[in-house]
């Protein structure tokens, strides 16, 4: 459907509208949930396709024959139509497993449906998106979105980061813009409010909560509990098993039936998708002052909950139900 004839409005149900170039959760809308559909809604870069995988290693008990990116499809994603996302989706006898990165307030609500977030330090998500930008094929990339969707909607969108390559000046956008409904947008506000949805829902039974510090740190204990959640019979020797396929080196081995749109040629090097985060590598690019400022802009945007910020930088408390 070409761009134009596409619905924008504010609001459907309560829900917020997510819209950017690279996504619009307006799709969502028009989308029938199943029972015992999974949703994995991560901000960008914080473990979407680490989750993925590992959900599939659960449902599949394994690398299953089709590609992840191929059974796990980004629904609200600019890259295919309207009709091609939801003849496949609809087509898939599987259990589904829909990957976006739209906050919880733009997604219906389903009782039999299981809502997945990951959580991660923002400042190595905003790093790895530095890197992510860097290793994507920019004319590709928009000749896809023309394709799929048009750009007529293009006109009406705002991009408020500044144009630079300066790290300290993007450190600073990263840092101090506002909250806006750009899906896929890593800025410190944006993933904060993401996050928090998902810390305030996480003693819901169908929500789960995750953080990319404690999978590093435990990932068959963090599988197990993945496990117990979608219902899986599968014993914790063989998750233990499974968790071996679910490593950063396994994915990278794997990275053109792993990565998201391996074969579209959107990507420069589609190994280099799955490299090698580490905790600490946001707070690299900043300077003293920078640091001191994170912490006061963090304070500002959510300091009525100290817990759900500590978490948010390291993980664990009690693993989040």
């Amino acid at each position: 459907m070409p761009a134009a004839a596409r619905t924008h409005v504010t609001d459907t149900d309560g829900l917020a509208h997510y819209r950017g170039f690279i996504a619009d959760s307006a799709r969502w809308w028009q989308f029938e949930l199943r029972p015992g559909d999974v949703v994995i809604t991560v901000p960008s870069k914080s473990g979407t396709t680490w989750m993925q995988t590992i959900v599939a290693l659960l449902l599949f008990d394994g690398v299953p024959a089709t590609p992840v990116n191929e059974l796990s499809l980004w629904l609200d994603v600019n890259l295919r139509s309207d009709e091609e996302t939801f003849a496949r989706l609809a087509a898939q006898d599987h259990r589904r497993f829909i990957k976006t990165h739209v906050p919880l307030d733009g997604l219906p609500h389903h009782p039999q449906v299981t809502y997945v977030t990951v959580g991660r330090d923002p400042r190595d998500a905003f790093a790895s998106m530095r890197k992510h930008d860097a290793n994507i094929r920019a004319d590709e990339m928009r000749a896809r979105r023309v394709a799929a969707v048009g750009d007529a909607d293009l006109a009406g969108l705002d991009n408020p980061w500044p144009e630079t390559e300066d790290p300290h000046e993007l450190a600073t956008a990263f840092m101090e813009l506002p909250r806006w409904p750009s899906p896929a947008d890593i800025n410190l506000a944006n993933v904060l409010h993401h996050l928090r949805l998902a810390w305030d829902a996480r003693h819901d039974s169908h929500h789960r909560l995750f953080h990319y510090a404690d999978l590093k740190a435990d990932l068959p204990g963090q599988m197990q509990r993945l496990r117990d959640a979608l219902g899986v019979d599968l014993s914790d020797e063989r998750v233990t098993e499974l968790a071996e396929l679910a490593t950063l080196t396994s994915m990278r081995e794997r990275a053109r039936t792993a990565a998201p749109e391996a074969d579209s040629g959107t990507w420069k090097d589609v190994a280099a998708f799955f490299r090698a985060g580490r905790h600490g590598d946001g707070a690299a690019l900043m300077t003293p002052a920078q640091l001191e400022r994170y912490e006061e802009r963090c304070e500002e945007l959510h300091g009525d909950d100290p817990d759900f910020l500590d978490w948010v930088h390291h993980g664990n408390p009690q693993r989040t139900t």
